[in-house]
């Protein structure tokens, strides 16, 4: 790991009151861990704390989950090679399912935090007053060619319910897997940011 990595806080090492605002993040969120972003916020715990406060009530409103959940459902994918089936047999009904978990968990949490950190940049810079409403009306395009109804249903039902595990330390990994994760991280992570892995 590089020595510029930006310093985390994980869910094992939290004190309580981070503890309680991870917690908090995972049930408003309907995700089964605290992504990256709010683990680096928390080295700092009045930023954790002010952030997550001030866009708690974009998430708990709907607002945040709904526009997220229909960016996604917007988005148009590249084509991409089928998978090999033969690999896929090869990993245990269970491990699929977790890495099922564990996808659904990052596509939800990251969506719905790349609309709420806009958000929060809008509160930072002052360019709104209300973040509820100016977000509101900056994704009212977005969220226009999804029935709200539907919409709202499918929120509801993309929830992630299932125990993830929580994330090894890279020392915790075996040599094995901890190559194949460096090697990862060399062909998709910028150098400058490597240890971030």
């Amino acid at each position: 790991m590089s020595d510029t990595a930006l310093a985390t806080v994980t869910e094992a090492q939290a004190d309580p009151a981070t503890a309680a605002i991870f917690t908090d993040i995972r049930d408003t969120m309907g995700i089964a861990l605290v992504n990256l972003i709010w683990r680096h916020l928390a080295v700092s715990p009045a930023a954790l704390s002010w952030s997550w406060h001030t866009l708690k009530p974009l998430y708990a409103s709907g607002i945040v989950p709904q526009a997220a959940w229909t960016l996604r459902q917007t988005l148009t994918l590249p084509e991409f090679d089928a998978l090999n089936e033969q690999d896929r047999l090869a990993v245990a009904n269970e491990d699929l399912d977790m890495v099922d978990a564990v996808l659904r968990t990052y596509e939800r949490g990251n969506a719905q935090n790349l609309v709420a950190l806009c958000a929060l940049r809008l509160v930072l810079t002052n360019m709104a007053g209300n973040a509820a409403s100016e977000i509101a009306e900056r994704t009212s395009a977005c969220t226009a060619t999804v029935d709200a109804v539907d919409a709202e249903q499918a929120e509801r039902e993309d929830r992630v319910t299932e125990v993830i595990p929580p994330l090894p330390a890279m020392a915790q990994l075996s040599a094995e897997i901890r190559a194949d994760v460096e090697s990862l991280a060399e062909v998709w992570v910028p150098a400058q940011h490597r240890g971030m892995i």
